[in-house]
């Protein structure tokens, strides 16, 4: 029999919010409950990674990069693997722990001072005044996983908010944008949490529910 655990930033999301939720996931393959996911997102994304793609074969930067100290990673065939879902994106097997750890990146950036990888993601949206904690856990990942891969990773990472403003004067949907660094992202909590989420998968009971989970 394989035991072995496959993990991901969303599990690890989900393992945070309720881990009665992650459990049952893990062991009796039962998933909450989801709304339909908009298709518009999943073209915006596919826009989003052509437009940085360009920039990166032309090796310019997009305006929005300009004067803000970072570069675009330049290996496009591994970052096409990384990417993909049929590639299995970028995955980290622990055979001494028995769990594979897997996600797909949007992008990478790299510190034009440190030359240290960036974590770098798209969100089709407006940005909040606060930063959702999903965020912040999905960068993070992305940083673990890199390290894994034997790259050297910052301590932050990068979002770019893409959200539509209007279509006054232009047949064309104008858009906003905005990067926003998020800062104190831990490689160490990540292993803390994932050894933790580990436990909760394991265990031969499912534990109680938190008491926010609806």
């Amino acid at each position: 029999i394989n035991n072995t655990i496959w993990l991901s930033a969303t599990k690890l999301n989900l393992f945070m919010e309720c881990k009665k939720c992650f459990w049952r996931l893990m062991n009796g393959k039962i998933s909450r409950p989801g709304g339909i996911f908009p298709g518009i997102l999943t073209a915006m994304d596919g826009v989003l990674k052509h437009y940085y793609d360009q920039h990166r074969a032309e090796r310019t930067l997009p305006v929005e990069l300009i004067e803000q100290g970072y570069k675009l990673f330049d290996d496009q065939f591994s970052l096409d693997k990384w990417r993909s879902f049929i590639d299995g994106g970028i995955k980290y097997n622990n055979k001494e722990e028995n769990f594979i750890f897997m996600g797909m990146v949007d992008d990478i950036l790299i510190d034009t001072t440190s030359n240290l990888i960036i974590p770098f993601d798209f969100k089709s949206s407006k940005p909040a005044q606060e930063i959702h904690k999903s965020f912040k856990v999905q960068l993070a990942c992305y940083g673990y996983l890199l390290s894994k891969l034997g790259y050297e990773v910052t301590d932050f990472g990068i979002l770019s908010f893409h959200w539509p403003i209007s279509t006054e004067h232009s047949k064309n949907i104008e858009f906003g944008n905005k990067i926003v660094k998020v800062d104190n992202l831990r490689i160490d909590s990540v292993e803390r949490c994932i050894s933790a989420a580990l436990d909760v998968a394991r265990a031969p009971i499912a534990p109680t529910d938190d008491a926010d989970c609806l």
